[in-house]
């Protein structure tokens, strides 16, 4: 079951994490390749097609897991890119900016 999760964390540390979720990808990836070298036999070999489907079924769970590490990767260092450019696209955070921006306009401080 895939769920979202939310949490805090520094900037400059989220490309550490992509990287590792790149790095996770790669070597899932390789497993799969090999997966599929060892499949090919099974299904030119009569007897071994239920067996053939099922590691081709699970190389496919994974390929997908795969991709949605990707775009989670994606989606992480779009948020970076932004976040270093002052492209806010999340509304509550594009709000908060607006807020002191008005409070400097004015002259207010808070606190």
């Amino acid at each position: 079951m895939r769920v979202h999760i939310t949490y805090a964390e520094e900037l400059e540390k989220i490309p550490e994490l992509i990287a590792s979720f790149l790095s996770d990808c790669t070597t899932s990836l390789a497993k799969q390749s090999s997966d599929v070298s060892e499949t090919r036999p099974l299904v030119t070999t009569d007897g071994y097609a239920t067996q053939a489907v099922e590691r081709i079924d699970n190389i496919r769970k994974e390929l997908a897991r795969i991709d949605q590490r990707l775009e989670d990767a994606v989606a992480m260092l779009s948020g970076v890119h932004n976040a270093r450019h002052g492209n806010v696209t999340h509304p509550a955070a594009a709000d908060l900016i607006q807020e002191a921006v008005e409070e400097a306009d004015s002259g207010e401080t808070t606190g």
